[in-house]
């Protein structure tokens, strides 16, 4: 064999250049020494040529049939353009290499092997356990709903050959999987909420692969501008709205899990989706009423009572109760003589002494009369917080007494009613945990103010759908096609957990189990492109990305492919494949004026006569952030290896540290001194400590508890700061002067601009995708993870002093 240069670029007879790297990105990723790299960017960046290389440039180094690689797509028919591109260069590069168009495999004269194969769903995983390959791939990563797949085949990443390179590949375009929808309410422990007020580090219910209700964080959301095909299931007590990429929880999968997460195009023809989990909460061991204050007690009553008379006791009392002021009682209407029954057993069981007449019973109580009281008005109630996540048996214990008070049961399911739209909404959501199929409906009747609202249940786990994407000849008794397709233009969203990738979302009443992505919280938010990730017990990983201006061959060929580009209508899918962006938001705070090549710059050396100063947002069980400043005093700077003079008064975010333990918004719990100390080291990691003045920090901090306050605490270690602007008014002014200067910068009109070093990932992550408060546009909404907002707000409204100090390098 020839040298791998030769080999790989030239054609052995006629000594052709076959294929050559293009400068940049496929030379960096040919040459990558980290096991797991990701090569992301625009379209026409040559990413499945530089893969296919990756694999081939160790063919002929003297490992043989050892050298046994393996490429996954989603599906055999999306290897078509793998295949062709493969052939065309391997049969010119590799004279004597033979491919097996029966089962996709290319075999080289020295015995090495690339296997071109599949992988839909995790199941498939196990065509290849216990294999053995040195190097494996992936194409278009962003097709995999979940990361189950990908890590599936770290197993069989291992060679026993000496010396060996092992790697681990993928490439992909940032418009991957949408996932999304046009509207719905998301089930949290709170309640049902819109998807467009879901925040990071908010908790919704999701389903784990056993198929039980499991509490997760939201640590993704997306919201975008969407164009094209919306998938609809309308049916009686059943509506599914989503985008033909959305993932669905399709019944089945490996080790006995409950469900597979599946593209709805790539479902077959038929199939059940999951639609409903059940739920284990924490038991009620007593109920004990708080103590209203009062001088008069006709009776004595119980204080104390079991987690399952109190489950049964509201079940009825929300169904049938009511409280009388004046007496400072409680009462429930029944007529029924089986159910006056029970409730009379069941208030003796609780030690209760009842007055019964032929309506109703009451029980002279001032202490659960407060109580009750609150849940007590017919369109305000609603059931308790410690009831909606209690265990199975005292859920089905309140349902069971609702049902009995106010409902209907029929075959396998029922209807419960109520003038409530909280309680409805709080039933729908008790019924789901017990694993009922549940559709909410509403209608005004006759002679009553306001709607009046039935949650219809029934067993059924699975939701059949019939999408006619069969991929064989179907017989005319197959069941019609219950979905249909309408063009779409508008706001689509989705959020992203953990581990689970899945949410209950409910639309126009009717509650469905959702899925979502990865891609990008594994490889963009860590760290910059061409930054190693580095984690305790992990392998290093890599992304880097690929641009098409690097591809001058495909530019040349087709000159009018960029101008394709630019003509997409889709915003986002114009701004991922022409630009290979991962920040895809819409109506945010800052993201019509925030892009990352105007706005991101590498880390460079901050000239001499630059005031350099931090800011602070405290927090504790919330994490806190510190950002590291550095303002141009108009002196030129270095910036990716050309002079730049940046107008005076430009702000860099050059460093940041925020505490954060990497769930969403969860704090690292660290004293004050702790924090000063790691402040303290981390100035002089960045070569800074002797020019770092102190900055704003949030007023809080100066509160005196204990004796001594949070910035006396920081002093004593040498940590000192001065009071941010809180005044009235602040908050919103510094949201605009934020806009003021990313536009300086996005436009380069000579006024005081805002950049952000690279290395500030936290700040990349959250701040651009920042939604407006729906009550308030002018301002974002507080509840959301909105400390690095705040740190950088403070230090945007600091008046800023310009002293000048020794040049230290980064």
């Amino acid at each position: 064999m020839t040298s791998l240069a030769a080999q790989s670029l030239t054609q052995a007879v006629r000594g052709e250049i076959v294929w050559a790297p293009h400068p940049g990105s496929q030379v960096i990723f040919l040459s990558c020494p980290i096991y797991e790299c990701l090569l992301q960017g625009t379209r026409g960046g040559g990413k499945t040529d530089a893969l296919l290389m990756d694999y081939a440039q160790h063919v002929g180094r003297g490992f043989g049939a050892a050298w046994r690689g393996i490429l996954f797509r989603q599906t055999y028919p999306q290897l078509a353009d793998v295949v062709a591109k493969s052939k065309k260069l391997f049969y010119r590069i590799f004279p004597g290499a033979k491919f097996n168009a029966s089962d996709y495999t290319w075999t080289f004269p020295g015995g090495e092997q690339l296997l071109l194969r599949h992988m839909k769903t995790p199941d498939d995983y196990w065509n290849y356990h216990g294999h053995e390959y040195p190097w494996i791939g992936f194409e278009e990563l962003t097709n995999w709903p979940t990361a189950e797949c990908y890590e599936s085949m770290f197993a069989c990443s291992r060679s026993s050959h000496p010396g060996m390179p092992r790697k681990y590949r993928a490439t992909c375009n940032p418009y991957g999987r949408g996932h999304c929808v046009p509207y719905g309410d998301v089930l949290t422990p709170n309640g049902w909420r819109d998807i467009k007020d879901i925040k990071i580090g908010d908790t919704v219910y999701s389903v784990d692969s056993a198929g039980a209700i499991v509490e997760k964080t939201v640590e993704q959301l997306y919201r975008g501008k969407y164009i094209g095909d919306m998938v609809y299931r309308e049916g009686r007590g059943i509506f599914m709205a989503m985008t033909p990429n959305h993932s669905l929880p399709k019944i089945g999968g490996k080790n006995g899990q409950a469900y597979t997460l599946v593209p709805f195009e790539e479902l077959p023809g038929q199939a059940d989706i999951l639609r409903t989990a059940e739920f284990d909460g924490e038991p009620i061991r007593i109920f004990e009423c708080p103590v209203y204050p009062t001088r008069s007690r006709r009776v004595k009553q119980p204080a104390r009572i079991s987690g399952m008379q109190f489950a049964e006791l509201m079940g009825w009392f929300l169904s049938e109760g009511s409280t009388i002021d004046r007496d400072k009682a409680f009462n429930i209407a029944q007529m029924k003589p089986k159910n006056r029954e029970r409730i009379a057993a069941l208030l003796d069981e609780c030690g209760f002494k009842q007055s019964w007449n032929a309506n109703d019973v009451t029980v002279y109580a001032p202490d659960w009369w407060a109580y009750l009281r609150q849940f007590g008005k017919c369109r305000d109630k609603y059931v308790p917080a410690e009831i909606k996540n209690a265990s199975r048996e005292q859920i089905t214990a309140f349902c069971t007494a609702a049902m009995n008070g106010d409902g209907h049961w029929s075959g396998t399911g029922g209807c419960y009613y109520t003038t409530s739209q909280r309680l409805a909404d709080d039933m729908a959501e008790l019924f789901v945990k017990l694993g009922y199929a549940v559709n909410v409906s509403s209608r005004a009747r006759k002679n009553r103010d306001g709607l009046s609202y039935t949650v219809h249940f029934k067993r059924g786990r699975t939701i059949q759908l019939v999408t006619g994407q069969h991929r064989y000849n179907v017989k005319s008794s197959c069941a019609s096609v219950n979905v249909r397709r309408e063009s779409f233009d508008g706001e689509v969203y989705c959020i992203g957990v953990a581990d689970t990738h899945s949410f209950f979302i409910r639309q126009n009443g009717s509650v469905w189990l959702s899925g979502n992505t990865w891609v990008k919280q594994r490889f963009i938010d860590p760290a910059p492109s061409g930054t190693v990730i580095r984690e305790p017990g992990k392998p290093e990983r890599v992304n880097i990305h690929s641009s098409l201006l690097e591809n001058t061959h495909l530019l040349a060929a087709d000159p009018e492919y960029l101008t394709k580009l630019r003509a997409i209508s889709d915003p986002n899918k114009r701004k991922a494949w022409l630009f290979g962006s991962w920040e895809i938001t819409s109506g945010g705070m800052f993201d019509d004026l925030w892009k990352p090549e105007a706005h991101i710059v590498p880390v460079f050396d901050i000239p001499a006569g630059w005031r350099i100063d931090r800011s602070l947002d405290w927090g504790s069980s919330r994490p806190f952030s510190v950002g590291w400043w550095a303002e141009s005093d108009g002196s030129p700077a270095i910036i990716a290896g050309r002079q730049r003079t940046l107008p005076r008064g430009t702000l860099v975010r050059l460093a940041e540290w925020y505490g954060s333990t990497g769930k969403a918004n969860e704090g690292l719990r660290l004293t004050a001194g702790k924090v000063a100390e790691g402040i303290k080291q981390r100035q002089v990691d960045l070569a800074i400590a002797q020019r770092v003045k102190p900055g704003p920090a949030d007023s809080s901090i100066f509160d005196v508890t204990d004796e001594a306050s949070i910035a006396d605490n920081m002093a004593k270690i040498g940590i000192r700061w001065e009071p941010a602007d809180k005044r009235a008014g602040s908050r919103k002014n510094g949201w605009e002067l934020m806009r003021e200067r990313m536009e300086a910068s996005l436009h380069d009109n000579g006024k005081p601009g805002f950049l952000v070093m690279d290395r500030c990932r936290d700040f990349i992550r959250l701040v651009p995708s920042t939604s407006r408060d729906e009550d308030d546009p002018d301002d974002i909404d507080t509840e959301s993870e909105d400390h690095i907002h705040d740190e950088t707000r403070y230090r945007v409204l600091a008046t800023a002093r310009s002293v000048r100090t020794q040049a230290l390098p980064f």
